[in-house]
């Protein structure tokens, strides 16, 4: 029993050990996964690894029709696709390059290779959905779970879109920061962030955005 909490645990292993034989840990850890932030760097070698398949995907589409690779998609939007992780269509038109015609040529082979990366990450937003359920702010979830604030964020917005049902209310921005992102979006006529925050400026980060995106 002992074992299987060690390994769910999401704080300091090396406390935990400390603490089960009576001892206490006089120093930082900074050497545990969840310490040293190695649960995020998988995350992120995971990230790279997708950018590198979906590179490769757009060289096999450029060789077929004889054209540059980055007339099918530049590496920016290569980038944005692995950092929203669209399911469907409507979330792929989300990503800056992507429109309607490149949707129609390309998008079935790129969310074909997305997705195949979503079923792998499926747990990971899990552990979030979790303690966002006991209560825990986003910082706190970020910091049992070794992530950037940034990240949980993003699996909220993933949670959401796959519908489940979570109490967030307490992460909503105040009334007039709210109504202000709300405007900026309804200007730009998308749901993309970047016409949004250059909009509001330096005054608005792109997790306050996010975040007020989940409850338009």
């Amino acid at each position: 029993m002992e074992m299987v909490k060690y390994c769910e645990i999401h704080s300091c292993r090396r406390e935990y050990l400390l603490n089960y034989f009576g001892e206490e840990m006089r120093t930082d850890c900074k050497a545990c996964d969840r310490c040293s932030g190695l649960e995020e760097l998988v995350v992120n070698k995971g990230n790279d690894d997708l950018f590198e398949r979906l590179r490769k995907l757009r060289k096999q589409l450029a060789d077929k029709n004889k054209v540059p690779p980055y007339v099918i998609f530049s590496d920016a939007t290569l980038r944005g696709m692995v950092d929203l992780l669209p399911r469907n269509e409507v979330e792929f038109l989300q990503v800056n390059g992507v429109g309607q015609e490149k949707l129609k040529r390309y998008g079935y082979e790129f969310l074909t290779a997305i997705n195949n990366r979503n079923n792998n990450l499926a747990q990971t937003y899990w552990e979030t959905k979790k303690l966002i359920d006991l209560g825990e702010s986003i910082e706190m979830v970020a910091k049992t779970r070794g992530f950037k604030p940034g990240t949980i964020v993003c699996h909220l917005e993933k949670l959401k879109l796959a519908g489940e049902k979570m109490d967030l209310d307490r992460f909503r921005p105040d009334r007039e920061r709210f109504e202000n992102i709300k405007q900026a979006f309804e200007k730009t006529k998308g749901w993309k962030l970047s016409p949004v925050k250059e909009i509001l400026g330096d005054n608005y980060s792109y997790d306050e955005i996010r975040i007020a995106k989940l409850f338009l």
